[in-house]
């Protein structure tokens, strides 16, 4: 049998026996810690036979801050503990530290060391459970390519300390893992070695930074905002009247990762894939709601909500997160918004690129026929069918790739949290690739048909009728009243107060609206569906020769009256006699009908060729006491002309608008120090609002969100409410505010809390900077890096983790130099360190004399780059345009050596100058491998150029000086001269085209256009 069976015999039969000391002879053994089973809280210690030189460990450290800087995970509160947790990002190195008790260096030719990562109840290193890592002596920059194992090298061994970079997969499972640690000698094989089972939990994540990682976004610029942002807004209202709802998603907060594997767990998911964006995404879909598997939250549409939380109450998905965690049970009560909400902190806080979309008129199509069937009966009274349209809806969109599909199909895929229908028995939904949506692919996985109806249904209206053949008369159809606008948050731009963050994606989900495009599509998914080729393709029957308008209302504010009016044309010589009704109900936003508020009936004559307008007037007192949250309303006009049996029908969804919240914040807010805020609202009813409450949250500027009960307040009465805020770190964050009373729900408010001081006054330019967005080039210095006798590498560079955040980095202390490159217009600027002393930049830490250095070449540089741009293009195209202008001046000798060379400077500027800005700005290069050498060759050519035009100028005005009779000062002279000195120009930058090519730097994550020994 091998060493390794006589191992695990041995660890069988202590475990049996329960051995809780040494045995006798103890003197040869060693007490460690064995087990075969995961790691759990306290590990049982026995003695075993152990290899007498082998290394003891004294300690393991797993770096947790310093590899959350790398890993664009430090924002997470846990990695913030007084005894930090590590949260790591799959596919990308990092650090480990060992301690051993022994007096000397681990020995790689001596010693074995073995790492062995666990994840689920049986981890396997075939199925992927299980990272088990031989330690390799390998300093090379690259790593090998992802094949789905786990690799580590040697990083440094100093003393009785050692220091590994460890890899892992990049389709490991997301979820909680343990780590054991196993020491030997080579040279005694056959002996056991000694375990180390470490206890501390190590939180592994998607990458989307990592290209082998399955959730990778190109632009990654893009990440700040889908995966880092904690602030956003949810689109909510009517199509003619809609606003963005901040919420907080708040995916940082020490409670809300430990929630969401616990999430996880409740899926039961197969341990194997749970590294799959797809499988994770469908059960958070099926998991957020508490239809099936006692989920986070319960869905309400009833307007009671006495036993739970209003979901209007909710600010955001902390609080509800928490509270699921903590209770094991189902939260209440969520409705659409609150869903995609939790969905979103979910998703960004396992890593994985999601986004809050809104769909404004939202079919709910019960039935798989691609329409919202409306059914009337004799009466005109509207019946009750599975169908339904809402105002608004919400669901998500997590970014991943597809190879369940065929190619193009990756990217943005809808899943939606909100219980509508079962989809393989149970309430999920996606995820469905918004490219098959678009297309009407409804073969593919997953829910594609569904959301195709959710963003494109024809509406089709029919009426109780004993001579037609299905026993109703198909009235009218409308194929572009649903999906009228589909909206999402505008990635990295915010705008606390207005909508200037709004971004339009409809053209994402299908077609322009009637197009002959987006017809096809309808009719390409209804050949997949026997009940969407009989009810999309379904004939009219009636003649029509009168035509319906009813005018649609904008919005309405709460107070104001409102009238229904209806445009009524006949085009034909006869008269005709119509039945029509007209009514106005009070609706939830999923469209359920909740009080009818006022109803008109009755027959009319039409003159031939007549128009005719209907109108209804509803009044304040009619419709207040029947309003109910949110302030939807219907209205519905239906019309059967008698003499051709031609039937009309149309709705129109409106809302009666309530007012804002205004929150005034200081303008000087300290971090650590309590500063107060104000809201100020105005009750705009004539009647006065009892059980008022206010409750605000915002992450960083509370610990926890607060609710203040309020007197009572009077009819058109304004009122001011203080409150206070104690932001935890420097930044600027979103602030949500709700109020509620009986008779008023769902009355918000937001605002933007910016923190410019710290606490102890010490200088904050370089937060400033951050808040603002100018910082975003912290990892150019790994860019321009140039090694140095003497100092060593860096050890973590990488960019922000967005506008705002917290910069923090690993990098190994220098004093910084400027250099200037090869290129000699201040675009090519390197960074160079002197020593090997370890440095955490960070904002919180940091207030010294190096750091404000530090962030000069950060921020400052990028300003002055800009300024020096602005300068070059203005001069420069000031002189050229003077020139060409000057129809004398263009004859003179002299003003064509300046018109050259100041078209060199002009090319500098926009070709060197402005390319070396734009990469500071974005950090990775996304121009692609022959733009790298072309812009490199350009950037070359204009900077010689420049110098050169200025010594063939020099020579002519030295001839004409020393040899002024014999000077022939002709223009054939000066254009060869000009001409060669823009050939060597172009001659001497021809290295460059050699030298410059695209690299990735391994281990950061970027890319770079670099000569080749500068980014080894």
């Amino acid at each position: 049998m091998t060493p390794r069976v006589h191992y695990n015999i041995i660890q069988q039969i202590l475990s049996r026996k329960q051995l809780s000391q040494a045995m006798p002879g103890e003197t040869a053994w060693s007490r460690v810690s064995v087990s075969p089973e995961p790691a759990a809280e306290h590990s049982t210690t026995f003695a075993v036979p152990a290899v007498s030189d082998a290394l003891t460990l004294s300690s393991l450290s797993l770096e947790a801050l310093r590899n959350a800087s790398a890993h664009r995970t430090r924002r997470f509160e846990l990695v913030r503990l007084s005894r930090p947790v590590p949260v790591l990002r799959r596919g990308q190195h990092f650090d480990v530290v060992i301690k051993f008790n022994e007096q000397r260096p681990f020995d790689l030719e001596k010693d074995s060391l073995r790492l062995v990562f666990s994840f689920g109840q049986n981890p396997n290193a075939v199925k992927g459970t299980q990272g088990v890592v031989s330690i390799l002596n390998d300093s090379s920059e690259c790593w090998p390519v992802h094949d789905g194992r786990w690799y580590g090298r040697l990083k440094n061994s100093d003393s009785n300390e050692t220091e590994l970079e460890i890899r892992p997969s990049a389709d490991a499972p997301i979820g909680v893992w343990r780590l054991k640690v196993e020491t030997g000698v080579k040279e005694e094989s056959s002996a056991i070695p000694k375990v180390y089972e470490h206890k501390e939990q190590i939180y592994l994540l998607f990458n989307p930074w990592v290209k082998d990682d399955a959730t990778f976004m190109e632009k990654q610029a893009l990440l700040d905002e889908y995966v880092l942002q904690d602030v956003g807004k949810i689109w909510v209202g009517t199509y003619q009247s809609h606003w963005g709802r901040q919420w907080v998603f708040g995916q940082f907060d020490k409670a809300v990762l430990p929630a969401a594997m616990f999430v996880l767990e409740r899926a039961n998911l197969d341990p194997t894939i749970r590294g799959n964006p797809i499988a994770i995404s469908r059960a958070i879909s099926k998991l957020v709601n508490s239809n099936d598997d006692a989920g986070v939250l319960v869905g309400n549409w009833s307007g009671n909500y006495a036993a739970g939380t209003a979901p209007g109450a909710w600010t955001g998905s902390v609080k509800i997160l928490e509270q699921y965690h903590s209770t094991k049970q189902p939260v209440q009560f969520g409705q659409c918004w609150v869903f995609a909400g939790v969905t979103t902190t979910i998703c960004r806080a396992l890593g994985l690129p999601s986004r809050v979309v809104t769909n404004l008129v939202s079919a709910h199509d019960s039935n798989a026929s691609l329409t919202v069937d409306k059914y009337f009966d004799y009466n005109s009274r509207p019946l009750d069918t599975g169908d339904s349209i809402w105002n608004f809806h919400v669901w998500n969109e997590a970014w991943m790739a597809r190879p369940d599909l065929p190619k193009g199909y990756g990217g943005w895929q809808a899943i939606d949290a909100t219980p509508q229908e079962t989809s393989d028995g149970v309430y999920q939904c996606g995820p469905a690739s918004l490219q098959a949506i678009r297309q009407g692919s409804v073969g593919f996985k997953y829910d594609v048909q569904f959301l195709i109806s959710s963003v494109n249904a024809d509406v089709v209206y029919w009426k109780q009728d004993p001579t037609a053949e299905i026993g109703y008369r198909r009235m009218n159809a409308s194929t572009a009243e649903v999906g009228r606008k589909i909206l999402t948050k505008q990635a990295n731009v915010f705008d606390a107060t207005g909508q200037a963050d709004m971004e339009d994606i409809t053209w994402l989900y299908k077609a322009k609206e009637g197009s002959q495009l987006e017809r096809s599509t309808m009719y390409n998914a209804a050949r997949g569906s026997t009940n969407a080729r009989r009810y999309l393709l379904q004939p009219g029957e009636a003649r029509e020769d009168l035509v319906f308008t009813l005018n649609d209302l904008d919005k309405i504010n709460v107070g104001d009256k409102f009238e229904i009016n209806v445009t009524i044309k006949n085009e034909v010589d006869d008269a005709r006699t119509l039945d029509v009704t007209l009514c106005a109900s009070s609706v939830y936003y999923n469209g359920v009908e909740a009080n009818l508020i006022k109803k008109a009936a009755g027959k009319f004559k039409i003159r031939p060729r007549g128009r005719d307008v209907l109108r209804l007037e509803v009044t304040p007192t009619e419709y207040l006491p029947k309003l109910v949250e949110y302030g939807m309303m219907k209205i519905f006009a239906v019309a059967t002309v008698l003499e051709t049996k031609q039937t009309w029908a149309a709705e129109d969804d409106f809302q009666i608008v309530k007012p804002k919240i205004s929150v005034k914040v200081p303008e000087k807010v300290v971090a650590k120090q309590v500063s107060s805020l104000e809201f100020t609202l105005k009750n705009p009813l004539k009647t006065t609002l009892h059980n008022c409450k206010l409750q605000y949250e915002g992450p960083h500027v509370l610990t926890s969100n607060v609710t203040i009960d309020m007197d009572d307040i009077g009819p058109e009465e304004e009122i001011t409410v203080k409150g206070d805020v104690t932001p935890v770190r420097k930044g600027k964050f979103g602030l949500v505010a709700v109020f509620s009373s009986d008779e008023l729900h769902d009355v918000t408010g937001s605002a933007s809390v910016e923190n410019m001081q710290v606490e102890d006054g010490s200088r904050t330019g370089a937060s400033t900077a951050a808040a603002s967005g100018h910082a975003c080039v912290f990892c150019l210095a790994a860019a321009v890096l140039e090694r140095r006798p003497g100092c060593e590498r860096p050890t973590t560079l990488h960019p922000l983790e967005g506008a705002g955040r917290s910069v923090h980095g690993g990098l190994n202390r220098c004093p910084l130099e400027m250099e200037s490159g090869s290129q000699a217009m201040t675009t090519e600027v390197g960074l160079v360190f002197s020593t090997a002393e370890t440095w955490n930049a960070t904002f919180e830490n940091n207030s010294t004399e190096e750091m404000n250095s530090f962030y000069f070449y950060q921020t400052e540089q990028v300003t002055v780059l800009w300024i020096l741009f602005v300068l070059i293009v203005l001069g420069n195209s000031a002189v050229l345009a003077a020139l060409l202008l000057d129809s004398k001046g263009r004859k003179s000798r002299m003003n064509f050596f300046i018109m050259h060379l100041a078209f060199a400077d002009l090319s500098v500027g926009l070709i060197s100058v402005l390319t070396d800005i734009v990469w500071r700005i974005t950090v990775t290069w996304h121009a692609g491998h022959v733009a790298c050498k072309l812009i490199r060759f350009s950037q070359g050519m204009v900077t010689y150029s420049s110098t050169y035009v200025l010594v063939v100028l020099s020579i002519d005005r030295y001839d004409a000086i020393t040899h002024p009779m014999n000077f022939s000062g002709s223009w054939r002279r000066s254009r060869i001269l000009v001409a060669v000195a823009w050939l060597l120009s172009a001659v001497f930058s021809i290295p460059l085209l050699i030298l410059y090519e695209e690299k990735e730097i391994q281990g950061k994550n970027f890319t770079v256009c670099f000569k080749q020994n500068e980014a080894a």
